[in-house]
């Protein structure tokens, strides 16, 4: 166990006893309103065995934060969004690998564990997995903000021209 420094580096950065997991409810249930306000139909965040999303063993307890339907990018695929909320530290409170000198290294290095969690939402098939990517401190992943921007877009579609 590592004692907490002074910074409080270690608290935001653990996933063990940090607060990375309460920190990333509120974001969770952010992109759950903003994907539903861009006319998608939310269905309940759940084990992945209960979603009926491919091959997925019956003891397996992946779970995935928002999954949507209806929404008219990604030519009308299902999408799994999940959030996720990184720490470019590390819980020793030192840069993580490549994070002192590139930036989103950390949000890179998300992505990738993402895609082996969840290797059946990365095959293109119905449901795409979209990872919504943020930083402590407030940065957002490339992807995170390409998402978003489709979704503005879709909203902005519904109005009426002025």
């Amino acid at each position: 166990m590592f004692k907490l420094d002074r910074l409080g580096d270690h608290r935001a950065a653990c996933n063990t006893c940090g607060v990375l997991a309460k920190r990333a409810v509120p974001l969770e249930a952010m992109w759950r309103k903003v994907c539903q306000e861009a006319g998608g139909r939310i269905i309940r965040p759940g084990l992945l065995r209960e979603l009926n999303l491919g091959t997925v063993l019956p003891g397996d307890n992946r779970r995935l934060e928002c999954l949507v339907d209806e929404l008219p990018i990604h030519n009308g695929a299902q999408l799994g969004v999940d959030c996720t909320l990184v720490s470019p530290l590390t819980r020793r409170g030192e840069p993580r690998p490549r994070a002192d000198k590139e930036d989103g290294a950390a949000l890179a290095d998300s992505r990738t564990r993402k895609e082996r969690h969840y290797p059946e939402l990365c095959q293109g098939n119905r449901c795409i997995l979209v990872v919504t990517g943020m930083e402590v401190g407030g940065r957002w992943s490339g992807e995170a903000f390409h998402f978003l921007s489709l979704l503005a877009s879709t909203k902005a579609k519904e109005a009426s021209r002025v």
